[in-house]
């Protein structure tokens, strides 16, 4: 018996070797899976934060273009205030050339009126009968520009129905003060 007694020792040694040396490798196994753990969840993580990155950017650049269709738009208003404003100026302009070949019509028939009652009281003077065909000439001739400008006006203020006359003079005053 004494020689199974050895025997037994060397299988319980041995056993107790196995289940040693299992639960040395066990346990390094758990902290190479612990190390491979802590590695992964930083990779997550890292990687969340780099997504969390590129999503602050693209709301960022999503803001910035929004802010610059903003401007785009603002400066297109502007833009579009200006050349109405320079439209209104330009009938304004045109509207007071107007009044003034009006008047100017007026006054020259007041005195080509006035001129054909002095001409009368000449009797037979030739330089009066040749000067009357170049006054009306001169005199239809403005006609037909005065009527061009009226025409022009109205096409203008046809196609700027929107702009209030308050509005139009508003402009005129401060462009008139800025000049």
């Amino acid at each position: 018996m004494a020689s199974s007694q050895p025997t037994h020792q060397d299988v319980i040694g041995a056993l107790n070797r196995l289940c040693t040396n299992s639960v040395a490798t066990i346990e390094t196994q758990l902290e190479n899976q612990k190390e491979s753990d802590a590695v992964e969840a930083k990779k997550r993580e890292e990687e969340e934060e780099h997504r969390r990155e590129e999503e602050r950017q693209r709301l960022k650049e999503e803001e910035q273009r929004k802010q610059q269709a903003q401007l785009d738009a603002a400066r297109e208003r502007l833009e579009w205030t200006r050349k109405i404003a320079d439209e209104q100026l330009a009938i304004v302009a045109a509207e007071r050339e107007l009044e003034a070949k009006k008047r100017a019509l007026s006054e020259a028939q007041k005195a080509a009126g006035n001129d054909e009652d002095d001409d009368d009281d000449d009797e037979g003077s030739e330089s009066g009968a040749e000067e009357q065909p170049v006054r009306l000439f001169i005199m239809l001739s403005l006609y037909f520009i005065l009527i061009t400008i009226r025409d022009y006006i109205r096409g203008l203020r046809r196609r700027n129905l929107s702009v209030s006359k308050r509005k139009l003079e508003k402009g005129c005053r401060r462009r008139l003060t800025m000049l």
